[in-house]
């Protein structure tokens, strides 16, 4: 595949305060892929072995670089000799990388109407692109601390990912009216790129950073590897008919790479910094358990209802306060003890053999028991309808509609140096997401087993309000609304597929997709402003409203 246009990037000369500018930055890459796959089948097992290998290349090596529109040359260095208005700014771009993933998988057909299924699959992925120079700033760039932090690192990341996936499932029905599942799942992602100190950087290409004042943590390149498990079995019984239940049990288990280690030498602690280092997250092992239960009742051919019901806890036994500047009561969501109720409804309808209707309900409850300070609580929902129409043998009709609401409850405190505990600098926030969505189409058979072709639309909306307040009367920090955030998107899809053979066929799709937003973070933005503060906010990308037309031709092979 090939990319070739531009995208909107914001690029900053400096930190908050400064001046920044967005541009049209160049796309201009290449996606390779080689896939080759063999299968064999033999009386009751099936084996596949699959290679592919991916090569991305950008053909803008060395970054991009950026005029600033208020300064025409780099300027004078001033005291102590370790900033420089920048006349231009550079920034990174995606890197040339490669990546090889082989898969196994198969299964094998056992006693007592008995099914075994395993997948094995490692990814090994490579990045050697050379590292950008620390500044451009001509006044920057030669003063001999920078030449020599430069010259101490290496010429490239050297980077090196590799990735694991196993998964093995058996089924059985040992009885008519009994059937077991059990299955289990590893993930391991291991990041094998060497840790990368800084002795110093340069900001934005505009100051000289050395670290003083600054947590460790800013002066190293560490690295994110985790490993996660899930385990899980259930049991189908019918108890009479038309009335069938179901209970199982999941366990999910996170392993990150999550320890507090001393600095050494005490030299590297500087003033304000970190007394420890905290590699790279605050919990090194959640647990989450869920035990669930399904019943399905069936009083007629045509009819199904289907409710269930499941209970999950997560806790953590080690969280770590990840820096001193961290609050130490704050709870990241994705690490802090969590208790999740969820129901789900479903009404399966086929009062015709050409018609089908299918409705669902589900609500989810979220408790952050043990989190003082993150989110508090969170709460969704979400109702849709679904209907498929087959008026003719050859044509098939389709609609849809989903309502979706999600409601979230944070905690907040407003920190400055000597008010950490001031209880008037609280202030809690309240997310409200509500999405709408809408699909129509149809497909049908224009020639039998030869040409077939269909149209669809899909439309969302959706609508987004933050709410602020203070839990006690306010001091100096007093919480206030935000306004409300729209935006929609539609997606018109035609399409003809045409079958040059019994494996091979030829599709032709046209597509239109249109998107528009109303953010109060972004609307009004200018591509830069030297009165800093009125109208700039620090955002990477502005997204635009747009329209776009796709035109695709594809060959596949069925086997």
């Amino acid at each position: 595949s090939y990319k070739h246009g531009d995208r909107p990037l914001m690029l900053p000369f400096g930190t908050p305060g400064s001046n920044a500018v967005e541009v049209p930055l160049p796309v201009d890459d290449t996606m390779y892929e080689v896939d080759a796959s063999a299968a064999f089948a033999g009386d009751g097992y099936q084996l596949q072995f699959n290679y592919l290998f991916s090569l991305f290349d950008n053909d803008l090596d060395g970054g991009f670089r950026v005029d600033n529109p208020l300064a025409a040359v780099d300027g004078p260095l001033n005291a102590p000799m370790t900033r420089s208005t920048p006349g231009r700014g550079q920034g990174a771009l995606p890197p040339d990388n490669y990546a090889h993933t082989f898969t196994l998988a198969g299964g094998v057909d056992l006693p007592m109407r008995t099914r075994l299924n395993s997948s094995f699959t490692y990814s090994w992925r490579k990045q050697t692109a050379d590292f950008l120079p620390f500044t451009i700033n001509s006044m920057l760039a030669i003063q001999p601390s920078v030449v020599a932090a430069q010259a101490a690192l290496p010429n490239d990341l050297d980077g090196e990912v590799s990735i694991l996936r196993f998964n093995l499932s058996a089924t059985s029905r040992p009885m008519d009216d009994l059937t077991a599942t059990v299955k289990f799942r590893v993930y391991d992602y291991d990041d094998k790129t060497d840790i990368i100190p800084f002795t110093l950087y340069v900001e934005d290409d505009l100051a000289i950073q050395t670290g003083s004042g600054l947590p460790v943590r800013a002066r190293q390149a560490r690295r994110v590897p985790y490993t996660k498990w899930n385990a899980g079995a259930d049991v189908r019984y019918q108890l009479f008919e038309p009335v069938s239940v179901k209970v199982g049990f999941d366990w999910e288990q996170w392993n990150r790479d999550a320890s507090l280690t001393p600095v050494t030498p005490s030299s590297l602690i500087e003033s304000g910094g970190d007394s420890v280092l905290h590699v790279p997250r605050e919990v090194d092992k959640t647990n989450e358990y869920t035990p669930k239960v399904m019943l399905d009742i069936t009083p007629l051919d045509w009819l199904l209802f289907r409710v269930s019901y499941a209970y999950s806890k997560r806790d953590n036994t080690n969280y770590l306060q990840a820096t001193e500047e961290q609050l130490a009561l704050l709870r990241k969501y994705d690490m802090a003890d969590r208790k999740r109720n969820r129901v789900d409804l479903l009404a399966d309808v086929m009062p015709m053999e050409n018609l089908t209707f299918t409705t669902t309900f589900n609500y989810t409850t979220d408790d952050y028991n043990d989190s003082q300070y993150g989110v508090q609580d969170a709460k969704s929902w979400a109702a849709g309808v679904d209907a498929t129409w087959k008026p003719l043998d050859w044509l098939r009709v389709f609609a849809g509609y989903v309502h979706e609401e999600w409601d979230n409850t944070s905690r907040h405190k407003f920190r400055e140096p000597g008010e950490e505990n001031n209880p008037t600098f609280d202030w809690i926030s309240e997310v409200e997401d509500r999405y709408d969505t809408v699909r129509v189409g149809l497909d049908a058979d224009l020639i039998p087993n030869k040409l077939n072709g269909g149209i669809n639309w899909n439309y969302s909306i959706g609508h987004t309000d933050m709410n602020a307040a203070n839990p006690v009367p306010p001091g100096l920090a007093e919480a206030n609304d935000f306004p409300g955030i729209k935006n929609s998107n539609s997606m018109l899809n035609v399409f003809l597929r045409y079958w040059i053979s019994e494996q091979f066929t030829a599709k032709v799709e046209w597509s239109l997709e249109t998107f528009h937003e109303s953010d109060f973070r972004q609307d009004g933005l200018t591509p830069f402003n030297s009165d800093v503060g009125t109208d700039m906010i620090f955002l990477g990308n502005n997204l635009l409203d747009y329209n776009a037309s796709y035109f695709t031709l594809s060959v596949g092979y069925h086997f």
